[in-house]
């Protein structure tokens, strides 16, 4: 964790039931302000069908980012809960906090198929504020479309992160 510690903005990418918000919350009994895409999405639009993720997907991300750019402005450290499944929507994040005199480190939490799946369906049972409900369609169309971090975009695997027994310092 120590070495996420140096960076004024965390983003967190991996597929719905990898870990992000298990370990948005340690950043956050570290000081970091959680900024999370599925708790702006219940704030905003309550319990809604699964279907309707679409229909409120980019409305929710621009209320991240402003967000975002609210928490750098005034100092804070920042941690974005978010899928950031597609290397572009990365770069674009990157370029923003980069304009904001800020820096950033990239978090990539991953989890074999049948461990995300396993995941989900307990996680479905009482969906939440950061707890979305993801279909196993859902799972199925994120699994085709995530771009994992390739070798040239700098980021931190999550594995030996969600390992560390949690404390709040």
């Amino acid at each position: 964790m120590e070495e996420l510690m140096g960076c004024d903005v965390v983003l967190l990418c991996g597929i719905s039931g990898s870990g992000k918000t298990t370990l948005a919350r340690r950043l956050a009994g570290r000081g970091f302000e959680h900024l999370s895409l599925d708790g702006i999405m219940w704030d905003e639009f309550g319990d809604f069908a699964p279907e309707e993720f679409v229909n409120y997907r980019d409305r929710a991300e621009s209320l991240l980012t402003d967000r975002l750019r609210q928490a750098v402005a005034s100092g804070k450290r920042a941690v974005v809960d978010a899928t950031l499944c597609k290397r572009a929507k990365r770069d674009a994040y990157r370029a923003l906090v980069a304009s904001l005199g800020a820096s950033c480190c990239l978090v990539y939490c991953h989890a074999d198929e049948a461990t995300l799946r396993e995941r989900l369906r307990r996680r479905n049972v009482s969906p939440g504020r950061e707890a979305a409900v993801v279909t196993d369609e859902m799972l199925d169309k994120f699994l085709a479309g995530f771009q994992p971090p390739m070798d040239d975009e700098s980021h931190v695997d999550a594995t030996s992160l969600l390992r560390e027994p949690y404390t709040s310092e």
